[in-house]
Protein backbone atom coordinates (compact mmCIF):
# COMPACT_ATOMS: atom_id res chain seq x y z
CA UNK A 1 0.00 0.00 0.00
CA UNK A 2 2.73 2.16 1.10
CA UNK A 3 4.30 1.66 -2.77
CA UNK A 4 1.36 2.40 -4.21
CA UNK A 5 1.26 5.65 -2.53
CA UNK A 6 4.06 6.79 -3.29
CA UNK A 7 3.90 6.02 -6.90
CA UNK A 8 0.35 8.30 -6.61
CA UNK A 9 -1.90 5.10 -8.59
CA UNK A 10 -5.27 3.72 -7.17
CA UNK A 11 -5.19 0.95 -5.27
CA UNK A 12 -8.43 0.20 -7.22
CA UNK A 13 -5.87 -0.69 -10.27
CA UNK A 14 -4.31 -3.25 -8.72
CA UNK A 15 -7.41 -5.29 -7.57
CA UNK A 16 -8.86 -8.38 -10.14
CA UNK A 17 -12.16 -8.20 -11.59
CA UNK A 18 -13.83 -10.19 -9.70
CA UNK A 19 -13.84 -8.53 -6.96
CA UNK A 20 -15.30 -5.51 -8.27
CA UNK A 21 -18.92 -4.43 -8.39
CA UNK A 22 -20.16 -5.50 -11.69
CA UNK A 23 -18.68 -9.11 -11.27
CA UNK A 24 -21.19 -8.77 -7.88
CA UNK A 25 -24.24 -7.25 -9.76
CA UNK A 26 -23.91 -10.04 -12.52
CA UNK A 27 -23.67 -13.08 -10.41
CA UNK A 28 -26.46 -11.61 -7.97
CA UNK A 29 -28.71 -10.68 -10.96
CA UNK A 30 -31.41 -13.27 -11.26
CA UNK A 31 -33.88 -13.10 -9.04
CA UNK A 32 -35.05 -15.98 -7.19
CA UNK A 33 -38.98 -15.98 -5.90
CA UNK A 34 -39.61 -17.52 -2.60
CA UNK A 35 -42.89 -20.22 -2.41
CA UNK A 36 -45.42 -19.35 -0.09
CA UNK A 37 -45.39 -23.00 1.71
CA UNK A 38 -44.08 -26.19 1.20
CA UNK A 39 -46.99 -27.93 -0.52
CA UNK A 40 -45.69 -25.94 -3.60
CA UNK A 41 -42.22 -28.15 -3.30
CA UNK A 42 -42.14 -30.67 -6.24
CA UNK A 43 -43.30 -34.31 -5.22
CA UNK A 44 -40.75 -37.38 -4.89
CA UNK A 45 -41.73 -40.74 -5.12
CA UNK A 46 -39.28 -41.61 -1.86
CA UNK A 47 -39.55 -39.37 0.96
CA UNK A 48 -37.43 -41.17 3.40
CA UNK A 49 -33.78 -40.55 3.47
CA UNK A 50 -32.13 -44.18 3.68
CA UNK A 51 -28.91 -43.81 6.11
CA UNK A 52 -25.65 -46.04 5.16
CA UNK A 53 -25.50 -49.58 7.27
CA UNK A 54 -24.19 -49.24 10.35
CA UNK A 55 -20.61 -51.08 10.54
CA UNK A 56 -19.20 -51.75 13.83
CA UNK A 57 -15.24 -50.64 13.72
CA UNK A 58 -12.73 -52.90 14.77
CA UNK A 59 -10.30 -51.43 17.10
CA UNK A 60 -7.01 -51.80 18.51
CA UNK A 61 -7.06 -52.71 22.39
CA UNK A 62 -5.62 -49.26 24.09
CA UNK A 63 -2.72 -50.36 26.83
CA UNK A 64 -0.93 -48.19 29.02
CA UNK A 65 2.47 -47.66 28.52
CA UNK A 66 5.41 -48.62 30.38
CA UNK A 67 6.22 -44.79 32.04
CA UNK A 68 9.74 -44.24 33.02
CA UNK A 69 10.13 -44.05 36.94
CA UNK A 70 10.45 -40.54 36.95
CA UNK A 71 7.02 -39.78 35.16
CA UNK A 72 3.79 -39.13 37.30
CA UNK A 73 0.53 -40.94 36.19
CA UNK A 74 -2.25 -39.75 35.13
CA UNK A 75 -4.44 -39.69 38.63
CA UNK A 76 -1.41 -38.62 40.57
CA UNK A 77 -2.93 -36.93 43.75
CA UNK A 78 1.14 -36.41 45.47
CA UNK A 79 3.79 -35.83 43.72
CA UNK A 80 6.52 -38.48 44.64
CA UNK A 81 9.90 -37.81 46.75
CA UNK A 82 12.91 -37.52 44.62
CA UNK A 83 16.31 -37.86 46.67
CA UNK A 84 14.71 -38.67 49.85
CA UNK A 85 16.41 -41.10 52.17
CA UNK A 86 14.26 -42.78 55.09
CA UNK A 87 15.83 -43.43 58.20
CA UNK A 88 14.76 -45.59 60.86
CA UNK A 89 14.07 -44.21 64.24
CA UNK A 90 14.41 -47.14 65.93
CA UNK A 91 17.85 -48.38 64.63
CA UNK A 92 18.89 -45.17 62.75
CA UNK A 93 19.68 -47.63 59.47
CA UNK A 94 18.92 -46.23 56.26
CA UNK A 95 16.59 -47.61 53.97
CA UNK A 96 13.12 -48.30 55.86
CA UNK A 97 11.25 -47.29 59.43
CA UNK A 98 10.46 -47.92 62.44
CA UNK A 99 7.30 -50.00 60.96
CA UNK A 100 9.62 -52.74 59.29
CA UNK A 101 12.19 -52.56 61.16
CA UNK A 102 13.98 -55.87 62.87
CA UNK A 103 14.58 -54.50 65.94
CA UNK A 104 11.26 -53.34 66.47
CA UNK A 105 9.96 -56.68 68.11
CA UNK A 106 12.71 -57.14 70.46
CA UNK A 107 12.97 -53.30 72.09
CA UNK A 108 8.57 -53.94 72.02
CA UNK A 109 9.75 -56.90 74.45
CA UNK A 110 11.81 -55.03 76.37
CA UNK A 111 9.35 -51.81 76.61
CA UNK A 112 6.37 -54.67 77.94
CA UNK A 113 8.66 -55.92 80.69
CA UNK A 114 9.51 -52.91 81.42
CA UNK A 115 5.76 -51.29 81.82
CA UNK A 116 5.27 -54.83 83.41
CA UNK A 117 7.69 -53.81 86.68
CA UNK A 118 6.29 -50.45 86.99
CA UNK A 119 2.88 -51.53 87.42
CA UNK A 120 1.67 -50.90 83.39
CA UNK A 121 1.69 -46.82 84.23
CA UNK A 122 2.83 -44.70 81.38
Amino acid sequence: MAAIAKMDSSAYDYIHSCYKRPAYDSAYAKYICPMSSSELWPKIADNLIKLPPCKKRTRKSKTNRIKEPDELSKNATKLPRYDHVIHCSICGVEGHKQRSCSQRGANDDEASSSNATRGGQR
